[in-house]
Formats: C-alpha cells, sequence, structure tokens
C-alpha cells in the first residue's frame, strides 16, 4: 500500500495542518439559528476535526441527523459507513442516505445495524449474523420533510486531499 511504501510519510502532516484550519464559522438559510444551535448540544464545535479529517481524506464525510425521542442530534459519519444520493434538482439535497455499522462483539459475533434514511422516515434494520432476512426492522416516522444527512466536501469535487499530495510524497520517497 501508499503508506507502507513511504519512507517519510508527510500526508498526515498536510491533513492535519489543514484540518486544523477548517471550522464551521456561521450558519445561513431559513434556518441559521436553529442550525447553530443544534450544531452546538451536538459538540460539534469540539468534535469537527473528526469530520474535517474524515473529508479530506476520503473527498467528502456526511452529518447526519438522529432523532432520539424528541431530541435532535447531529453526528459526523464517515464515507466508508455512510451513503448518500444526491438529490439531480438539488445537488446539496439528498434522495435517500444509508448508514451501516458493524460491531463484533467479543464472542466474535457479528452484529449490523444498517439504516436507510428518507425525508419523512427512517428504517433501521439490527441483527446478526450475514442473513439479513432474519434481522428485525424498526420503522420511525420523523416528519422533516428532508433528508437528514449533509455532505461535506471541502473542495466541493470530492477530490480528497490525499490524491493531490499522493505525487508529491513519492517524489520525497526516491530522494
Amino acid at each position: 500500500s501508499l503508506v507502507n511504501s513511504m519512507v517519510e510519510n508527510y500526508c498526515g502532516l498536510a491533513v492535519n495542518t489543514r484540518v486544523q484550519r477548517l471550522q464551521v464559522t456561521g450558519w445561513n438559510g431559513p434556518n441559521a439559528d436553529q442550525a447553530e444551535g443544534l450544531w452546538a448540544a451536538s459538540r460539534l464545535p469540539q468534535r469537527q476535526d473528526r469530520l474535517w479529517r474524515w473529508a479530506l481524506a476520503y473527498g467528502h464525510a456526511y452529518v447526519l441527523l438522529s432523532k432520539s425521542g424528541d431530541e435532535l442530534r447531529l453526528y459526523p459519519s464517515p464515507p466508508t459507513l455512510t451513503a448518500a444520493l444526491p438529490n439531480p434538482t438539488d445537488p446539496y439535497q439528498m434522495r435517500v442516505a444509508g448508514q451501516v455499522v458493524t460491531e463484533q462483539s467479543t464472542s466474535l459475533q457479528i452484529s449490523r445495524t444498517i439504516t436507510l434514511y428518507y425525508a419523512d422516515r427512517t428504517f433501521t434494520y439490527r441483527g446478526r449474523g450475514d442473513d439479513y432476512r432474519s434481522y428485525d426492522l424498526v420503522e420511525e416516522y420523523t416528519g422533516l420533510g428532508v433528508v437528514p444527512a449533509v455532505r461535506v466536501a471541502p473542495f466541493g469535487d470530492g477530490q480528497a486531499l490525499i490524491d493531490s499530495i499522493a505525487p508529491s510524497q513519492d517524489r520525497i520517497n526516491k530522494l
């Protein structure tokens, strides 16, 4: 792999330098105050470096909205666990989003939670093993009116920062 072939790895330095400079400084739009309050209540000002690190490494990351009872929370999610299909008429709105979380217990039993997010409801499948037909399904009406996923792409085109650093890193390794 690229990381193993590096004599000195400068990619991490480049990503960390950018992560330290990126931060959400404000909101605009009709619900800007509500979004800013939700961002703060979810403790994302302290945890947003994780979001930017994923976005720079993979080209994009996601912020998902979770509803537990009456409480709404935002949480960052890497593109290795989350996928979203953008609306063709408005790329900032998602048509559908999905997230897969796999956990392995001490008994080596694999359990998965698969969540599909739509504009008005979520479908969550929970189960163990690879027989998805046996998973329990919980359908929840959210009433949000939008898919609760925001794609974060620092460069707009979804290109990862690592892609632009790799040629320079390769030249350094040959010195």
